[in-house]
């Protein structure tokens, strides 16, 4: 089983954090430290600076000094090299290089001890390259609150009221219904394995224990990613037994563009005129927020949605829709990735009608890595994984124009 051994002493654990991690970002140009990581020894998050002790900066020197902290006398140490203190940082069992029994006895704590130091700087390294993952359906998704666990999630849409009554002088009040739908998924956990070698612990170095990881991580943020897009692109069913893009939704509109502004120009009339859950409900005058599209129709709309007077027009008519909507451009609605070179979609904000959302299990909103020592080869064996789930559940506030 995949274990978390405790080690005695957090202080030493948080600077060995802090160098591993630290000299992690060194190997890595580009990426950006974090401003501040969580510290175990003061329970508190802390400013990440520089590391009073660079030379736990090195894995085998973390674990030279676990095996002190285990008892084992410094000079019995030293005599080992950087073979043995690899082996034992996989797990392998110091009396097997001369260690005295009794302070053998404390060599799974010392295992433990370099696992828990990298998993917490694998951590701060994971957490930093989620965020900077380029994804970009946290711009127009709504993210619900995580799920305390996998049972099924109703996401419920709330209906509109009919229009109020007249009340006569001595009439009564008539008591109004709500109509209420409802969209239900679940999630799913998404993850890999991975290995750390021998030979990888022996070498030294910190980066090396932590590309993995971030490129695991930044994959994960990309699935999340495509996942959520899948949602467009798949064009499932919702509750009603309708597609998500149907003429009945009213919020697909299909055939060539040879103008782009009128093309908007329908997609927000439809927008606006969608009425609420129910048969008595108005409409609900939504106004569209994001426009998204794939990389093919980049310098169409961006052009249109930036440009003071309508493209194309011989009489600069001005162009209404400069700055009203945000363009979000990204690979995954293109024909490369299963969508479509023509296609593009409008989105309303979030706050004013939902549309799609995604949610993690609670305790999970970052990626779980976890180790344990490996059996089958020498080295050690860890996995990232963190349960994710997207829906539509509303398709009022979405529109789709084909392009084609």
């Amino acid at each position: 089983m995949f274990s978390n051994p405790r080690t005695p002493n957090p202080k030493f654990r948080s600077e060995a954090c802090m160098a591993l991690a630290s000299a992690a970002f060194d190997g890595m140009p580009g990426v950006k430290r974090p401003e501040t990581v969580y510290d175990r020894f003061s329970g508190e998050n802390v400013a990440f600076t520089a590391p009073t002790n660079r030379g736990l900066a090195r894995p085998l020197t973390i674990v030279r000094h676990a095996l002190e902290m285990a008892g084992v006398p410094r000079n019995t140490v030293d005599t080992l090299g950087n073979a043995q203190l690899a082996s034992i940082a996989c797990g392998s069992d110091p009396s097997t290089f001369g260690i005295p029994l009794s302070a053998a006895e404390s060599h799974y704590n010392v295992s433990g001890m370099f696992s828990n130091i990298l998993l917490d700087a694998q951590n701060v390294v994971l957490r930093t390259a989620q965020n900077e993952a380029p994804t970009t359906f946290e711009l127009w998704a709504r993210k619900a609150e995580s799920a305390p666990d996998f049972k099924d999630i109703h996401s419920v849409v709330l209906g509109g009221v009919g229009d109020p009554k007249a009340i006569s002088e001595d009439g009564e009040f008539e008591e109004t219904t709500m109509t209420t739908g409802r969209e239900t998924y679940r999630l799913t956990v998404w993850g890999e394995v991975f290995s750390v070698t021998w030979q990888t612990i022996m070498n030294d170095s910190a980066r090396a224990l932590m590309t993995v990881p971030m490129k695991l991580t930044r994959a994960m943020k990309r699935k999340h990613n495509r996942l959520v897009y899948g949602v467009l692109k798949d064009n499932a069913k919702l509750s009603d037994n309708v597609d998500l893009f149907h003429a009945d939704h009213s919020n697909l509109t299909t055939g060539a563009i040879s103008d782009y502004s009128a093309a908007v120009a329908t997609m927000v009339a439809k927008l606006a005129s969608q009425t609420g859950l129910g048969p008595d409900s108005g409409a609900l005058n939504l106004t569209g927020r994001y426009v998204l599209f794939p990389p093919a129709l980049q310098n169409k709309i961006a052009t249109l949605l930036a440009s003071t007077a309508v493209p194309g027009a011989t009489n600069d008519v001005t162009n209404i829709y400069r700055g009203q909507f945000i363009p979000i451009m990204d690979a995954e609605l293109g024909t490369a990735f299963g969508g479509s070179d023509t296609a593009f979609y409008m989105a309303t904000d979030v706050l004013d009608q939902d549309t799609v959302e995604y949610t993690y299990l609670e305790g999970y909103e970052t990626p779980r890595i976890e180790i344990q020592p490996s059996f089958d080869r020498i080295g050690i064996r860890q996995r990232v994984y963190q349960p994710f789930a997207v829906k539509a559940v509303e398709y009022r506030g979405l529109q789709k124009h084909t392009g084609a």
